[in-house]
């Protein structure tokens, strides 16, 4: 039988029907524990020989300063006592492998890119970098160097600026989720400062290991062989101190910035975290107003009054708080004006019900997200990862399934009326008067 036109060529000038699938099944990790208590959770999916192997160190203390942790992080790949950053580097090059590292106020981590085939002997190069750490002088120079250049070119732009000052505002300058840092605090990095740290943080004690790609059992036995067998001699834990946040009256700021062509606009507030049950359909509201292309910022601010290229909100999740914050450039004439629309758009989400076929249009946006997200077991490892460092359980998503489907017009305004009301913002602008 001879297939027609329309079997080849798909009709472009009709729009293709939009499914959703009406459960979403979310596999999930497995569960390991090695032989010194170190926690394992395993996604074992795909077809590659590719592996991710993500260490996680959580307990934080707060009475150090960003730099130093972040220093700390980023050169426990800069040499060891055997081999120099260079070597290390050649090493896991020859087999296909990379290290990544990564730190928040929250958690820092280093992960392991490479093949399956490989992994004992990329194993053992990371169990290097990870036991015996050196902190060379000359690393730690480089890296000061290079630090203060990049801070030094941030502070010129309003953007950096702007969200330096919201955070400040809404945590407080002390606190690690507000400070920023500066020249000083690099200069002041040394040697024993990173070594002590690094000896009191990254053990045996304080990890869980995340592990995604195609996962045999002979991986899992490598990793209890390698890093399973021994308290890694270090056992202190670091003197964390109680969280807490200032508060500030004032609520606008203004940073000024001559020569600007832009303004940078950050209005947030603090708000609950992803444990919190409403945090799931304010998700939904959030997105609404400016949490993709369509979203009511962006028609009015960029497609409307072309004030901006960009205009978003986000709706976060830190481990000891959540922000509510909306970003933009504008051209510096249209500043306030900029900051009266987005106001206006505030008010309308408790003041109108959401018509239904933009509710619709935003339910099948996040969805589709969702399932992207779930795609692949990297993906899926960072979902599971998402919800064991917050100490919850699987269920996290399918509650957020339910609110993105069933969350209605009269609950959205409910929330946008309790949570985000005009007088519950701070408002940072950065540019020229």
């Amino acid at each position: 039988m001879k297939a027609s036109t329309e079997d080849i060529i798909p009709d472009r000038t009709r729009i293709p029907e939009i499914t959703i699938p009406e459960k979403i099944t979310i596999p999930q990790a497995e569960k390991f524990t090695l032989d010194n208590g170190i926690k394992v959770y395993s996604v074992n999916a795909g077809t590659q020989d590719v592996v991710r192997i993500e260490f996680v160190f959580t307990d934080k203390s707060t009475n150090h300063n960003s730099a130093l942790i972040a220093a700390v992080n980023k050169l426990i790949r800069e040499g060891t006592a055997k081999h120099s950053a260079l070597e290390i580097s050649e090493m896991l090059d020859f087999y296909g492998a990379y290290l990544e590292t990564e730190s928040n106020p929250d958690f820092s981590s280093i992960v392991l890119f490479t093949l399956g085939k490989y992994v004992n002997e990329t194993l053992n190069i990371f169990s290097e970098v990870l036991f015996e750490a050196a902190y060379p002088e000359k690393e730690i120079d480089i890296y000061k160097t290079n630090s203060k250049q990049f801070l030094r070119v941030n502070k010129e732009k309003v953007s950096y600026m702007a969200r330096k000052k919201i955070s400040e505002v809404l945590y407080g300058a002390r606190h690690p989720y507000g400070y920023d840092e500066t020249e000083t605090d690099y200069d002041s990095l040394n040697r024993q400062a990173l070594v002590d740290f690094y000896g009191s943080y990254y053990h045996s004690g304080n990890c869980i290991i995340f592990t995604a790609g195609k996962i045999s059992d002979a991986i899992i036995k490598s990793l209890n062989e390698i890093f399973g067998k021994k308290d890694w001699l270090r056992t202190k834990p670091t003197n964390g101190k109680e969280i807490t946040f200032s508060s500030v009256a004032e609520k606008k700021y203004f940073i000024p910035k001559e020569g600007a062509l832009q303004s940078a606009i950050r209005i947030g507030k603090r708000i609950i975290d992803k444990r919190h049950p409403d945090f799931h359909p304010l998700m939904v509201l959030s997105t609404i107003l400016g949490g993709y292309f369509g979203s009511r910022l962006m028609s009015n601010i960029r497609e409307d009054k072309g004030f901006t290229y960009g205009i978003g909100s986000m709706l976060g999740s830190m481990l000891h708080s959540g922000f509510f914050i909306i970003t933009t450039e504008v051209r510096s004439e249209v500043t306030q004006q900029a900051i009266e629309e987005i106001y206006k758009e505030l008010k309308r989400l408790s003041a109108e019900p959401v018509p239904d076929d933009e509710l619709q249009m935003v339910r099948n946006y996040m969805l589709g997200t969702f399932m992207r997200n779930i795609d692949g077991a990297f993906h899926l490892i960072d979902r599971c990862k998402s919800i064991v460092l917050f100490d919850m359980d699987y269920d996290y998503f399918e509650r957020h399934i339910a609110a993105v489907r069933n969350t209605t017009p009269e609950q959205l305004m409910q929330l946008a009326g309790e949570y985000l009301t005009e007088d519950s913002f701070y408002e940072v602008v950065a540019g020229k008067k």
